[in-house]
């Protein structure tokens, strides 16, 4: 059976009893659905302002907070489990509870300024859990006044409406709405005040025509995706707003094309197809799920211009490109059309397209995080490390390590083979990891947003001074970072070691692999030593400007070439050796050598990786 919804369209063509007032004239056969002219309630205005702020109160994991919208638009970033998308669940429920208000409330009257009733949580159009007493703050509404879940909204001429919800009698729930200018906007069931649109699962395989009135009703419960088709055939029956979608979308799918029928005297489902630029003419659940993401949350736009757009991670689905577009486009809309737009994302392509024209919030544990930190979600963004970092936020994880090396296996089994667990242990590798600046960065945010975590941060030694490494040590511990400093040059070099190497192969001696590397030390002497040499003078000639001492690069090269010879494998490029090595063994055993697993003998490396690894995970000593 073709996905349906209750409320469709049977017989002969028309409505629902509800909705006869919505049929246009025209005789037994109607040739299109359209709103009738519903007149505003007396304290709404016929432009009314803006939502300014909204104020939440016990609800979900919020204690108390409140948020400027912004201008056109607000966006909300933090981990899992911070508060955001509860941040949009409170927005929509509110609007939830005074549209159900005035849908079952017959006979219920403002008075005083205020709305109240006593339902059944069942009756809700739409709520975020099953069991609405789970929403309270802890997990439990009760009759308590003092405990009751609130959420105001407030707009831009001051108009507030505050919405509390209580338990009731009999499983009920006791809700009061004060503010009647601002509160009957809300209650409005011919003009959806808030649409919320979370990650797109999918949509119907068919849908019949259904009423207006139930396609609002399955926008507000959140069911939106199974009423696009009957959207988009709202939006085709009034050209002007048809227009405005088609517009829209060729703005985020340059080209695409929409074709949507329907035929009353023929037709039992609606049908609707789409083109993109250049290809065949599809169906629309063939469209792909960026394509559908898209047309829901435009169209929704276009069709109900509700004041209130609520989008949960719309990035989802969609190629970084498209989420530039959309939300470019987003913020434009809202200017122009004065609604206001509340996003929540972990993505960092929607942060860029909305810098500059939104008001961006940091999140965590259900408060905003303090304005002094949120200059962090900028440096995050531009590290693009922003939408990788609640990988490390389950609670298996005890310890992360920050590398500068985009290439993580060597450091993986590194780890390993110095006592790190692998299942509590994440390695991150992000582009721009080696300035000190950006590797604290990030070390910070994971510290800040995640519970009994302990950040590593890795470092190269190339070359550095033993001072230098002090310094670099010092730094990091300042922010109560531990650091890493490789023994040798770099990872790589861990790795020429003759025991492990033969560990692994067991196809070739120590000895044999012993006198691959002394040869291959030797060629690369000179080109090593030049190595030194270069990346020694550049530090000093950066160095001048803080201390005004001119380089000696006669000093250094003649440094250079001792320090090499006294300890050669201290020094020897790791990456290169260790190449020329593994090509060696590969001729010699015809086989490719294995090179990057744990073993005992790569843990002897590096005495200091162990010291870390003993220190987060100690050994019980008592027995």
């Amino acid at each position: 059976m073709p996905d349906a919804i209750p409320g469709t369209i049977q017989g002969p063509p028309g409505v629902e009893p509800e909705d006869t007032s919505h049929v246009a004239p025209g005789g037994d056969r109607p040739n299109a659905l359209v709103p009738a002219a519903v007149a505003l309630p007396a304290s709404v205005p016929a432009d009314p302002a803006p939502i300014a702020s909204i104020q939440i109160k016990r609800f979900k994991g919020i204690k108390d907070l409140r948020l400027d919208l912004g201008d056109d638009a607000l966006v909300l970033v933090g981990a899992n489990n911070s508060g955001k998308s509860s941040v949009l669940h409170a927005a929509h429920f509110a609007v939830s509870i005074a549209q159900t208000s005035r849908l079952v409330g017959e006979g219920v009257s403002w008075a005083n300024d205020t709305f109240r009733l006593s339902f059944n949580p069942t009756q809700l159009i739409w709520s975020p859990v099953t069991d609405v007493m789970a929403l309270a703050q802890g997990g439990a509404l009760t009759e308590d006044a003092t405990q009751s879940i609130e959420i105001a909204l407030f707009d831009a001429d001051a108009n507030r409406a505050n919405i509390t919800v209580r338990r009731g009698r009999n499983r009920n729930i006791q809700v009061s709405i004060a503010g009647r200018a601002l509160g009957e906007r809300l209650q409005d069931l011919e003009r959806p005040f808030s649409v919320f649109t979370p990650g797109l699962a999918g949509i119907a395989r068919e849908e019949r025509l259904l009423s207006p009135g139930v396609v609002r009703r399955a926008v507000a419960r959140g069911d939106a995706n199974l009423v696009l088709r009957n959207v988009l055939w709202s939006l085709h029956e009034d050209p002007t707003k048809w227009q405005k979608f088609c517009d829209d979308m060729r703005t985020v799918f340059p080209g695409i094309q929409f074709e949507v029928a329907f035929e009353y005297s023929t037709d039992e489902w609606i049908t609707t197809r789409v083109r993109l630029r250049g290809g065949p003419l599809l169906p629309l659940d063939a469209a792909g799920t960026a394509v559908l993401q898209a047309a829901q949350i435009l169209g929704y736009s276009a069709l109900y211009s509700p004041p209130l757009i609520l989008l949960d991670e719309p990035d989802s689905h969609l190629h970084p490109n498209n989420q530039r577009s959309l939300c470019g486009l987003l913020t434009q809309l809202a200017s122009r059309r004065r609604f206001r737009l509340m996003i929540s994302t972990h993505s960092r392509h929607v942060l860029d397209a909305m810098r500059g024209r939104s008001q961006v919030v940091w999140m965590a544990q259900g408060a905003t995080v303090p304005h002094s930190q949120s200059s962090i979600t900028e440096k995050l963004l531009d590290l693009g490390a922003l939408d990788t970092v609640d990988y490390f936020a389950d609670a298996e994880t005890k310890c992360v390590v920050i590398t500068e090396d985009a290439e993580i296996e060597p450091l993986r089994a590194l780890l390993l083979s110095c006592g790190f667990i692998d299942g509590d242990t994440r390695i991150k590798s992000y582009e721009g990891c080696t300035k000190i600046d950006a590797a604290i960065v990030l070390g910070q945010f994971i510290e800040t947003n995640t519970t009994n975590v302990e950040v590593v941060v890795h470092r190269d030694r190339d070359y550095l001074s033993d001072e230098a490494v002090r310094d670099f040590q010092t730094q990091i511990a300042n922010c109560d970072l531990v650091a890493f400093v490789t023994e040798f040059s770099d990872i790589e070099a861990h790795f020429v070691n003759a025991a492990h190497l033969c560990e692994l192969n067991p196809g070739i001696t120590v000895e044999q692999v012993e006198q691959i590397i002394r040869e291959v030390v030797a060629e690369t002497r000179f080109h090593t030593i030049e190595t030194m040499i270069n990346i020694r003078n550049e530090r000093a000639v950066r160095a001048k400007t803080k201390t005004g001492e001119n380089p000696n690069p006669g000093r250094i090269a003649t440094e250079s070439a001792a320090e090499f010879d006294a300890e050669p494998h201290k020094s020897f490029r790791g990456k290169v050796v260790l190449g020329r090595v593994l090509d060696r063994i590969r001729a010699l055993t015809r086989q490719n050598p294995l090179v990057f697993q744990p073993t005992t003998h790569l843990g002897a490396s590096s005495p200091s990786l162990r010291s870390i690894a003993d220190a987060i995970w100690p050994v019980d000593e008592s027995g």
